[in-house]
């Protein structure tokens, strides 16, 4: 299950939101298609906190990101420039196999982003 899908984002095997997070808007993704790997990065945005929040993360096939996720607290969180230097500093490693088409994407997404007053 991963947490791409899930707004605002809920506890692994469970359909109840995080505390914290119910207001949470999912903004942009990316994440590597590797045959029993995964890496990725999600973003959010919560109105109410007026702040980005991101989780990112890579392993077997065995685990998933949303198994590391159980509180507000297991998420970065900052302004849309700190999700920007996030999205970079997560991909920009030698070992990322996420495509730089889907980086850009995320990048166009989080940039076009409006924040909600």
């Amino acid at each position: 299950m991963s947490l791409e899908h899930l707004t605002p984002p809920t506890y692994y095997f469970a359909d109840h939101p995080i505390p914290g997070t119910e207001d949470w808007q999912h903004i942009a993704s990316a994440e590597a298609n590797i045959p029993y790997e995964w890496e990725e990065i999600h973003f959010w945005y919560s109105p109410t906190a007026k702040q980005y929040f991101w989780a990112s993360g890579g392993g077997c096939s065995c685990s998933d990101l949303s198994d590391f996720i159980n509180t507000k607290s297991d998420f970065e969180h900052g302004t849309k420039n700190d999700a920007l230097r996030a999205l970079k500093r997560f991909t920009k490693n030698q070992y990322s196999d996420i495509p730089k088409d889907a980086v850009r994407a995320c990048q166009d997404k989080i940039r076009q982003f409006k924040e909600t007053a």
